[in-house]
């Protein structure tokens, strides 16, 4: 069995972040699910964060964190995971870590 790759993020809130997942193989039909909580026993309901895209191409799709989401954190660290469902059912989590937070200098946007 293949170990979930482990690796953790850093953001700025407030501010925009987009992840490029790729894949060797085609993943049309798939859909990818971005979610980072405060504890990792918290229900998804729950999460801080919540982001769902389809596959953008047929071999990669964009998860966008966007800034008014972003916004709304807290300075600290969260658990995140990216799970991919495959266009048949399967669900996989290809990503996991710590999502860091640091607290934003400037906050306005006009």
């Amino acid at each position: 069995m293949e170990k979930v790759k482990e690796q953790d993020l850093y953001i700025e809130r407030g501010d925009d972040e987009a992840y490029l997942v790729r894949f060797k193989q085609s993943i049309a039909g798939s859909t990818f699910f971005f979610t980072a909580k405060c504890n990792k026993s918290d229900s998804d309901a729950n999460a801080v964060l919540s982001v769902t895209a389809s596959a953008s191409s047929d071999l990669e799709s964009l998860l966008t964190l966007t800034n008014t989401a972003t916004a709304a954190l807290s300075e600290r660290s969260y658990f995140y995971d990216i799970q991919w469902k495959s266009a048949a059912g399967a669900i996989k989590t290809i990503i996991k870590g710590k999502l860091y937070v640091d607290g934003d200098v400037t906050t306005r946007t006009t």
